[in-house]
């Protein structure tokens, strides 16, 4: 009879470990989509507003709008907006010129982990995407 509660208790150590596995990749490809949105959006603003083709309150006019539009979503305030474009303005020149390491983001159930840094590529393409398949003019 012990050796089953034995056989049992492995079993929940191996399983637990695979749930507080998968959790943590989920929390950083959550992370990293949220990170990917937010410097897709900070060039878009960035590269509308500081080139002059918006004028100025334009970034809290879209912050009503998106608010009106979706009253569900939260942390999209022209505060915020601005910080995403702060975000980009400060990091772009630093993710585009850096060179992919060999392998992707990748944890296995024994903890090994390997992380590629964001591309710029990578960051724009998700929200390029994004914005092609909501979009219409």
């Amino acid at each position: 009879m012990k050796k089953k509660i034995n056989n049992y208790s492995e079993a929940i150590k191996i399983i637990k470990g695979a749930i507080l596995s998968s959790r943590y990749r989920a929390a950083a490809l959550a992370n990293r989509e949220l990170l990917s949105l937010y410097y897709g959006i900070g060039k878009y603003i960035s590269e509308n507003s500081r080139k002059g083709f918006w004028g100025t309150g334009a970034i809290e006019t879209i912050s009503e709008r998106l608010q009106q539009e979706l009253p569900e979503l939260r942390g999209f305030s022209a505060g915020n907006i601005k910080k995403m474009r702060l975000f980009y303005e400060q990091w772009c020149e630093y993710i585009e010129n850096r060179a992919p390491l060999a392998h992707d983001f990748e944890m296995s159930l024994n903890q090994e982990i390997e992380i590629r840094a964001l591309m710029a590529h990578e960051l724009e393409s998700s929200f390029k995407t994004y914005i092609n398949s909501t979009v219409t003019i």
